[in-house]
């Protein structure tokens, strides 16, 4: 299935992108909130002025409402609207995990599949917090750190006492569709 070209710049299987000709993908560990990609010191610092954006690329809506109430015990509904275009990401929000976990909350949301890239868009990175899992699709010079400490070891923090059965489905999928090589 290939998504708009305007809207995101790689063909996407299923709502994963498909890996890029010539480039290597690891599986590394994430966080559980949209976002929350561990990446090393060094590459935030490269990520820095490349003009990076985002994307959700799960089904989600566009939009939802909630009531937050408030310590006077006043009521408010707040609307939330997750953008269908890429987003750019501020260089603010490249500082470190918690930087653009912050960033990408507030603009997309705390759930779902984020695909960030740059505009050159010869790499990607997917976070999928339901499974603790940033893909990296690129050359390994690019993210040598990450490529460094996950490629020999992908789903290493996979846990069959806390993962379902679906989840563990999802990490058998993506290791056969990306060649990452992980036995269960």
């Amino acid at each position: 299935m290939r998504k708009d070209s305007h809207v995101v710049p790689f063909d996407l299987d299923g709502g994963w992108p498909m890996a890029l000709s010539g480039q290597s993908v690891i599986a590394c560990e994430a966080g559980i909130t949209l976002g929350s990609v561990d990446l090393c010191d060094e590459t935030w610092q490269v990520l820095q002025g490349r003009g990076l954006v985002s994307l959700r690329v799960d089904e989600h809506p566009e939009s939802y409402a909630w009531t937050v109430t408030h310590p006077d015990g006043r009521s408010e509904t707040r609307n939330f609207v997750i953008p269908t275009t890429p987003v750019e990401i501020p260089d603010t929000a490249l500082q470190d995990q918690r930087s653009l976990t912050e960033w990408v909350m507030d603009r997309h949301g705390d759930l779902g599949r984020l695909l960030i890239w740059d505009h050159v868009a010869d790499w990607w990175i997917v976070n999928e917090p339901d499974l603790e899992l940033t893909l990296i699709c690129s050359k390994r010079s690019q993210f040598q750190g990450e490529f460094d400490q996950w490629a020999t070891r992908p789903f290493a923090w996979v846990n069959d006492a806390f993962w379902t059965n679906e989840g563990i489905r999802t990490a058998v999928v993506l290791s056969r569709k990306y060649s990452l090589g992980w036995k269960r």
